[in-house]
C-alpha cells in the first residue's frame, strides 16, 4: 500500500516539472512543500478516508510533515535534481511524510475493512 500511495503522491506533486530536464533544489523543495500536504489530503485517498480529519486538520498535519521531512533531508538533496533525483528523493520526502502524518494522528485513525486492507489502497 505504502508504495502505490507514494507513487499516487509523488506523480500528482512531480507534474509541473514534468517539462523541465533540471531543477534547483531549492525550487524543488518549494514545489514540494506546496503541492505535497494537498496531494496526500485529496477526499478519496487514505490519509482522508481512514482518519478522522477535516481537509484543513489534514493540510495542517500533513504541511507540518513536508516542512520537517524536507528539512531533515535538505543536506542530502542534490544542489540541482535531474528528474530521477526527483523521483528518488520525492519518495523518500513522501515515505517520511507518511510514518510523521500516521503518528501525528495515530489516535484518529479509523478502523476497519476498507482502511485495514492495503490492498484497498
Amino acid at each position: 500500500m505504502r508504495c502505490f500511495m507514494v507513487l499516487i503522491i509523488l506523480s500528482i506533486a512531480a507534474l509541473s516539472f514534468a517539462q523541465e530536464t533540471t531543477v534547483s533544489k531549492q525550487a524543488w523543495i518549494k514545489h514540494y512543500q506546496e503541492r505535497l500536504p494537498s496531494a496526500f489530503c485529496e477526499e478519496k485517498l487514505f490519509f482522508r478516508q481512514c482518519y478522522k480529519v477535516s481537509k484543513s486538520e489534514c493540510l495542517q498535519v500533513a504541511s507540518s510533515s513536508a516542512k520537517s521531512c524536507l528539512a531533515s533531508k535538505q543536506d542530502q538533496i542534490p544542489g540541482v535534481l535531474q528528474p530521477k533525483d526527483g523521483d528518488h528523493w520525492g519518495g523518500i520526502v513522501a515515505e517520511c511524510m507518511w510514518y510523521a502524518y500516521q503518528t501525528a494522528l495515530q489516535k484518529k485513525r479509523i478502523s476497519n475493512v476498507k482502511c485495514d486492507d492495503p490492498n484497498n489502497w
